[in-house]
């Protein structure tokens, strides 16, 4: 599958396939662990969906102190799990609040997501909050400008900006792209996905397993 297949297949109606899809393309890199592979393939599908003057400013969103969160995180997610003897830990975001949690569980089924809701005990995550460039913190001032520039998307942006999409002006000349705002999302979740791999492969604990999903999202497998 190429960046462009994956761009031509997102446009089709069949958004269910679509959503399959890109599940089956990230459980790919992650199964193979080429963590610097699965987000050079969003970052290119993020760059063939968008001009040039919009790419820079998403890709301008900095994720290296969520990142550096998440590693301390999981360290202590993965000693509770160790003196709980658990089996697996499962770590859920939740892009709408900005949360996110590794839930530690003492049971794993390879064929009922159910093994993520039955945990005895939790470890706050990361904020999904992210640093910003002078440049495009001066774009957040101007809602407006920023949906009609294409950035709308990532939620954590929308509230930066202090807007929601009731309080836009309808006369404002812009165009609000839903494919935009799943690809973006698209290319954040790869980047969480991304770093989340590359730290557990850090903890030496190749019995325990790892599973990870945005919030009523199916989960991708660490293994």
């Amino acid at each position: 599958m190429s960046p462009e297949d994956f761009i031509s297949k997102n446009r089709s109606p069949d958004q269910v396939g679509f959503r399959r899809l890109d599940f089956n393309t990230k459980q790919e890199f992650l199964e193979n662990r080429d963590y610097v592979g699965l987000v050079a393939f969003y970052s290119e599908v993020l760059a063939l969906a968008h001009p040039e003057k919009y790419l820079s400013k998403v890709t301008s969103i900095s994720c290296s102190g969520y990142l550096e969160e998440l590693r301390l995180d999981l360290e202590k997610a993965a000693a509770l799990a160790d003196r709980n003897r658990a089996k697996a830990i499962y770590y859920e975001w939740e892009r709408s609040s900005g949360s996110s949690n590794f839930f530690i569980c003492q049971s794993y089924s390879s064929t009922n997501s159910d093994w993520a809701c039955r945990d005895v005990g939790t470890v706050d995550g990361p904020s999904i909050e992210f640093s910003m460039t002078p440049e495009f913190e001066e774009t957040l001032l101007s809602p407006e400008q920023a949906i009609r520039e294409g950035i709308w998307g990532v939620e954590s942006i929308l509230s930066a900006a202090g807007s929601e999409t009731d309080d836009i002006d309808p006369s404002c000349d812009f165009e609000f792209s839903a494919f935009d705002e799943q690809i973006i999302a698209l290319y954040f979740d790869a980047q969480f996905l991304s770093g989340l791999g590359q730290q557990q492969a850090t903890l030496g604990q190749p019995s325990l397993i790892f599973g990870a999903a945005e919030h009523d999202h199916d989960i991708h497998i660490f293994r």
